[in-house]
């Protein structure tokens, strides 16, 4: 398997209510909440356009209309196309939805309210290198009881997912929700309900060659008033690196 960033599809699950971010943000859907005057996706996509990405499906559902006026069709020269949901379908539901719209095979896939700080780049030419049917980018924390933990052998296969409430107040890997998967791997996931990409599909196939990308870095994610406060200064940290 071989593959450039540039001829990769992107999805964006972006169609997630954000409902414990609603006492903060209650006019929008999180996706567009605004961060130094500008909606949270303008920093996935300028992420993703540096790492050389041109085409990006965005995942829509909850408030899907205000998501296209704010995004349009076109960012700084990426493509923009949609998948809208008519009932949600959970985060694996969503990727199901998505696949005709695919471009590539695999195709990149990033969680709505999450960016990191790493290089895009690396983890998709180690993907590529492990020939995976779904490799998943890790990253350390100091605490991984908020975010549950990934645990991951010598050969850098994912053995298992610990639940934040298996998972104590310790270091560990966690899934930074970015992941590299083949069409085949998302024409497996049920497209007649919702599903949990993170809690049914990946934990269930621990036996069948998951592969974890340990990268060095960080991440933030507005899922939560707290740190969705704790955005603007990391986006603010992450300008001052690109314009140096």
């Amino acid at each position: 398997m071989t593959f450039q960033s540039k001829n990769l599809t992107a999805f964006i699950l972006a169609g997630g209510m954000g409902t414990r971010l609603q006492p903060v943000i209650d006019d929008r859907p999180k996706s567009l909440a605004d961060i130094n005057g500008r909606p949270f996706l303008y920093y996935q996509f300028e992420y993703l356009r540096r790492s050389g990405i041109t085409s990006v499906v965005l995942c829509t559902g909850y408030m899907a209309d205000a998501i296209e006026q704010a995004m349009g069709a076109e960012h700084r020269g990426m493509s923009i196309h949609y998948s809208r949901e008519d009932t949600p379908l959970g985060t694996g539901g969503a990727i199901r939805n998505a696949l005709p719209l695919a471009d590539s095979d695999p195709v990149l896939v990033v969680n709505g309210d999450t960016l990191v700080d790493t290089e895009l780049k690396v983890f998709i030419e180690q993907s590529a290198h492990h020939s995976a049917a779904a490799s998943l980018l890790l990253l350390p924390v100091t605490d991984a009881s908020r975010f549950g933990s990934v645990e991951i052998n010598d050969n850098e296969h994912i053995t298992a997912f610990r639940e934040k409430d298996e998972t104590t107040a310790a270091n560990g890997w966690v899934n930074a929700g970015l992941y590299i998967l083949t069409q085949d791997f998302i024409a497996s996931i049920p497209g007649d309900r919702p599903v949990s990409i993170e809690r049914e599909i990946f934990p269930a196939r621990t036996e069948n060659g998951l592969y974890g990308f340990q990268a060095e870095g960080s991440f933030i994610d507005i899922g939560t008033p707290e740190s969705y406060r704790r955005a603007e200064p990391f986006l603010k940290r992450l300008e001052r690196q690109q314009d140096d």
